[in-house]
Order: structure tokens, then sequence, then C-alpha cells
């Protein structure tokens, strides 16, 4: 059970911090190695959200972290937007929708280390004709 949860953090982590020198997400390899080296711990009952933050915090000394969000914007013809709205909905909470004549308009806001495997799996959905654009 401690180690579920210990994967659990890790992979939170890889998903919602980057690397501020790189913009890239940390590799869970790098996480564990350096969430060993600062001597992080799990109990079976504690909860992964509550030691989220604790995990970040003990990480900053050791690697660059940024907690960075994105607003991000996309636009989807309409005949493309099936699986790309389920995918939409699944990984982020969009904040705008729009339907259009043509296009499918959302907003969202996300960890910046989860935005580029959801832009691949957006594109793959829309046959590449989803466009992303940063909405700052």
């Amino acid at each position: 059970m401690r180690e579920e949860k210990y994967k659990q953090v890790v992979n939170m982590i890889a998903r919602r911090v980057q690397n501020p020198q790189t913009g890239n997400p940390h590799p869970p390899k790098r996480i564990e190695n350096a969430l060993e080296e600062a001597g992080f711990n799990i109990q079976a009952m504690d909860d992964v959200e509550d030691k989220f933050d604790e995990a970040v915090d003990q990480l900053k000394p050791i690697i660059p972290v940024s907690l960075e969000e994105k607003t991000m914007a996309v636009k989807i013809p309409n005949d493309k937007t099936g699986k790309a709205y389920d995918l939409l909905q699944q990984k982020t909470d969009l904040e705008e929708e729009k339907w259009g004549n043509e296009y499918f308009y959302a907003k969202m806001t996300l960890p910046a280390g989860i935005l580029e495997e959801l832009m691949r799996d957006i594109q793959e959905a829309t046959d590449g004709e989803a466009v992303f654009t940063e909405d700052k």
C-alpha cells in the first residue's frame, strides 16, 4: 500500500510539475531519485493529495520545480469533436465552451506538465486538425 501511494505521488508530480529551466516535465525516475535523496516518506494511511505539497517542497532544494499552469484555447472542427471532446473532459476542467456552425472552441487551465500529452492526444483524435493557442 505504501509503495502504491508513493508511486501515485511520483506520477502526480510528473504530471503537474515541470522543470522551469526546460519547460518540460521531470521524468518519474528523476523524481523518485530526488524524493529518496530528500528522505520523503509516505504512510499507508496518508492522503496522496496532502502529501503532494510536502513532496514538492522537499524536491525544491534538489531539483528545479515549477507548478506553472497554462491557460490554453483549442479550436476543433465540429466533425472531429467526438473523441476529442471526451478527452478534454477527462483530462481538463473546461472553463469555457462554445459551439459554432463549423468549430468547437474550448478554454482550459491545466498543469504545464500535461500540456504536451494533451495536445498530442487531441491532435491524434482530430487527425491533426485541432488548433491550440496559449490564452494569456
